[in-house]
């Protein structure tokens, strides 16, 4: 006698044919099949309590319930793209192209009064992240682009607007309308001189043959020389012409320490004719250091060509980690061109196996996605499954 087998006429046409497709965000905005996959799993996730009461020997009917459910879906994503890996592991963020370096404190040179234009070391540098400094050995001062300097982004260079602060020498300049022919002073030879905070050294002029004001700056900046040392760099020159003439000593070197002082020389000073020094009408001005020029700004150090899209973990899972849901299509003999699909809502990857990076061939990223309930539907169960209607 021949055994029922439980076949029907619709049994062949009911059963399932293989794996299907895995869909991120499946009829939703942002939908997207998730590639080529295997190796498929689905599991409900629902924990049941038994029904036990005192008195009966088992479970007794109509008293399970369900405790837990964490519905998920497993599969093997075979193309590994960014979006892929985003979706798998949480957390995760992937920017185009933005690897970056900083370039610190970059030494453009020092002002000068001449050069205005200097070029970045590196190009690409990224618009927004430049930053020009001048420091005239007091701490480095943030310049603004377009008032202090442009920048062409084309061609890393820099140019500067304002006038860069160069190195200069003290100086001593005398009061307006000085004595320009000492002959008629030949007795007023002695003055006094310090440099760059030295000690105060005195000076003896000779005034032979200085009816000019050039010749007498002439012997003033000889009789200085005469002192060697640092005195004998120091300069002078007559300006201008009476009665706003001056004569103008200028030091041997320069930054913000160096100093001119000119003094009374004594009984036979001729300061007060040559209005020199603070005491005679005369004004005195410290140097003043060059600008040390430098930038700080990001590059990109694949000279702008992007080859990787970058992705990083901050270590937190945002709200924005979940999809909308996941979804798993697959065909049943019955229904060639309606899908049997189980979605997960809510879901998010819990768990990517590890990667053999061996040499051995194909490798797959393994990713189970679990589904989350909704707080404003907290009672629905966090999956579905869509058969399609009978023929």
């Amino acid at each position: 006698m021949l055994r029922p087998t439980g076949i029907t006429a619709d049994t062949v046409k009911r059963r399932l044919l293989g794996e299907g497709a895995f869909h991120r965000n499946y009829g939703v905005a942002g939908a997207r099949l998730l590639g080529v996959v295997r190796d498929g799993i689905w599991d409900p996730g629902i924990t049941m309590a038994a029904g036990e009461v005192a008195g009966v020997a088992g479970v007794l009917k109509g008293m399970d319930h369900i405790t837990d459910c964490r519905p998920t879906l497993q599969m093997t994503l075979l193309e590994i793209t960014t979006l892929a890996l985003t979706d798998a592991i949480p957390g995760i963020a992937a920017a185009a192209g933005t690897t970056r370096e900083h370039h610190s404190a970059e030494w453009f040179g020092i002002g000068d009064g001449a050069t205005a234009i200097y070029d970045l070391t590196e190009d690409f540098v990224y618009d927004g992240s430049l930053e020009v400094f001048w420091d005239l050995g007091r701490g480095p001062v943030l310049l603004s682009e377009g008032t202090d300097y442009n920048i062409v982004w084309a061609t890393g260079q820099v140019t500067f607007l304002a006038n860069v602060p160069a190195a200069a020498e003290a100086t001593s300049t005398s009061g307006l309308n000085p004595v320009l022919d000492m002959t008629a002073h030949p007795a007023e030879v002695d003055a006094v001189i310090a440099l760059d905070g030295g000690a105060p050294t005195p000076v003896v002029f000779a005034w032979a043959g200085c009816t000019t004001g050039a010749l007498t700056a002439a012997q003033i900046q000889a009789a200085i020389q005469a002192l060697g040392g640092l005195f004998g760099a120091v300069t002078c020159t007559y300006h201008g012409a009476a009665p706003n003439d001056y004569y103008l000593i200028t030091g041997s070197t320069t930054g913000a320490a160096m100093s001119v002082v000119i003094t009374d020389g004594g009984a036979n000073s001729a300061t007060d004719e040559l209005n020199l020094g603070v005491a005679d009408g005369g004004t005195e001005a410290p140097g003043d250091d060059a600008a040390n020029l430098t930038a700080d700004y990001d590059y990109d150090p694949r000279d702008g060509v992007a080859t990787h899209d970058v992705l990083t973990h901050d270590g937190e899972i945002a709200e924005t980690d979940y999809l909308t849901n996941v979804a798993w299509l697959g065909r049943t003999a019955d229904h060639p061109t309606e899908d049997l699909i189980i979605i997960l809502h809510n879901p998010i990857a819990i768990e990517m196996s590890p990667w053999t990076l061996e040499e051995k061939g194909e490798v797959g990223c393994q990713v189970t996605f679990r589904g989350s309930f909704d707080a404003t539907a907290p009672q629905t169960l966090p999956f579905e499954i869509r058969r399609p209607l009978p023929a």
